[in-house]
């Protein structure tokens, strides 16, 4: 098993901006590449996230990247909007400064992320609606849901900050 380790640093993280105008370091898209991935485009939103658009079944969606989340998810209006068959989960989800709460699940199929295709993602879903609040306050597009740390690491993620590519394999 080979172990790649990239790390870059973006020069001013109060210009959020920049990973939208940047393009993938050569070196690091050339070597990445080499290895399997591929890289996704994601935008740094003007909260500091960085979003990455998916297609499935042919709708957008809206996924922020969070490595602090250990599931990625899906708002219950998204899943309704894609039609989803929902089931009662036996997990329990929280986070900082939110009380455990019971969710379904789902799984989304033919999910695009760029070039990268993914057959079948399974994915909780649950009320994003005060997340969702937050964004519109602050004008800042909503997110269908979120890609979480049980994806990235599937994926063996790595992150180039300087350009906002996200590569997966």
């Amino acid at each position: 098993m080979t172990t790649l380790l990239a790390c870059t640093m973006t020069p001013s993280a109060a210009s959020p901006d920049r990973a939208q105008r940047a393009t993938p370091s050569s070196a690091i898209n050339s070597v990445l590449r080499d290895q399997g991935y591929v890289g996704v485009p994601t935008r740094r939103l003007k909260s500091g996230h960085y979003q990455a658009v998916a297609q499935v079944g042919g709708k957008r969606l809206s996924l922020i990247i969070d490595s602090g989340a250990s599931t990625s998810f899906l708002d219950n209006a998204s899943a309704v909007r894609l039609g989803l068959s929902l089931q009662q989960s036996r997990v329990r989800v929280s986070g900082l400064g939110a009380p455990a709460q019971r969710v379904l699940s789902a799984r989304l199929d033919d999910v695009r992320l760029g070039a990268l295709r993914l057959d079948s993602l399974p994915v909780v879903v649950l009320d994003l609606s005060h997340v969702n609040q937050s964004l519109r306050d602050e004008g800042i597009e909503l997110a269908d849901g979120v890609i979480g740390a049980d994806l990235l690491a599937q994926r063996e993620a790595v992150f180039d900050f300087t350009s906002g590519v996200l590569y997966l394999r």
